[in-house]
């Protein structure tokens, strides 16, 4: 009977509820009748419930989410059940508890992410659909304060061809951090696809200059010059 309860009419008093106490029945909770009050909701309080919770019903409101209050609890949140309507998600207020989110759950749909409110150096990236993300959205900035970051991700798997769109994304790579024999860079249709005139081939050891000269059919000089 909780589906009948229009909690539009609550005001900011909805930051009271005790959503935890409902259960699995929070899932009939209609949050689209909440409208931009979805934002006195406090997240923090429903612990692994929130996992039920229809965010999809949100609509655009989902933007009014404060997921700052989730904290550690974000981990709990289904973004399986979200649909496109992830794309309205602001990452940005989850900050460093970014980290605890399970990109695996969005799958595919991660196209819908707007990566410009993702901080790029604290996320999971081994739980990402890579080959949907939108690589000219990145911050690799952000990715460049953490090494691992670089190691966790197949590079041949970004799409070098979206990234290019964007030539700060390039040269925001610290293009000596990625190691090209351990992320499946030995792929020469990936290879193929970097733009070498928009890549800092200095940062690049000498060994993978060599490598990825043999692969590409190139010389050392013609990489080294930026000509591929």
């Amino acid at each position: 009977n909780i589906a009948n309860v229009d909690f539009s009419k609550m005001g900011a008093t909805v930051k009271n509820v005790d959503f935890k106490a409902m259960g699995d029945n929070i899932a009939n909770v209609d949050f689209s009748k909440m409208g931009t009050n979805v934002a006195n909701v406090d997240f923090s309080k429903m612990g692994a419930t929130v996992k039920n919770v229809d965010f999809k019903a949100m609509g655009d409101n989902i933007a009014n989410v404060d997921f700052s209050k989730m904290g550690t609890n974000v981990a709990n949140v289904d973004f399986s059940k979200m649909g496109t309507n992830v794309a309205n998600v602001d990452f940005s207020k989850m900050g460093a508890n970014i980290k605890n989110v399970d990109f695996s759950k969005i799958g595919a749909n991660v196209v819908n992410v707007d990566f410009t409110k993702v901080d790029a150096g604290k996320i999971n990236w081994t739980k990402v659909d890579l080959a949907n993300v939108n690589w000219g959205q990145v911050d690799f900035t952000d990715m460049a304060k953490s090494p691992a970051q670089y190691k966790a991700i197949d590079w041949g798997k970004v799409d070098f061809t979206d990234m290019a769109k964007s030539p700060a994304q390039y040269k925001a790579i610290d293009w000596g951090k990625v190691d090209w024999n351990e992320m499946n860079l030995n792929v020469k249709a990936v290879l193929d696809s970097i733009d070498w005139n928009q890549v800092t081939v200095s940062e690049l050891d000498k060994q993978d200059i060599v490598l990825i000269a043999q692969v590409t059919g190139h010389s050392v000089a013609e990489l080294a010059a930026g000509v591929l």
